[in-house]
């Protein structure tokens, strides 16, 4: 029987990330996996969903993140970039590999370069991160 962690947010003004370092995105609290029955380590499926992100900026760069801070291990970057604007919906998926005696905690970043702020999550929306974690079989 796998395991469920999440966090939600509701949006109610557009949000921002506001410089160039990666920085936590506001409302998503870090998913701490706590099982004792990942003794034999696992697999996480991880989704990340922010809703309709939007900019007119003529040049931007803006990068969303899922890290795995006891190791420092980036899970997953998406890029989105380019010139003449952004207007597409942020929704990714990854898979992780739970080392066996581990509790690991996920958290979902954001950061922009270019403009700040410059692309933004729409509100009204609900943030929402996940795992959906299974245990390994032992050998």
């Amino acid at each position: 029987m796998p395991a469920i962690y999440s966090t939600q947010s509701v949006l109610q003004q557009t949000a921002y990330p506001t410089n160039s370092d990666y920085q936590p995105i506001p409302g998503l609290t870090p998913l701490k996996i706590t099982d004792d029955f990942l003794y034999f380590g696992g697999t996480a499926f991880l989704t990340l969903f922010l809703g309709y992100a939007y900019t007119e900026e003529i040049s931007f760069s803006f990068y969303v993140n899922i890290v795995e801070t006891t190791s420092n291990q980036v899970v997953t970057e998406v890029f989105y970039g380019g010139a003449n604007g952004l207007s597409t919906l942020i929704s990714l998926s990854t898979v992780f590999n739970i080392p066996a005696q581990s509790q690991p905690d996920f958290v979902a970043q954001w950061k922009v370069l270019g403009t700040t702020p410059s692309v933004g999550v729409q509100a009204p929306t609900t943030l929402s991160f996940a795992a959906l974690v299974f245990e390994a079989e032992g050998a």
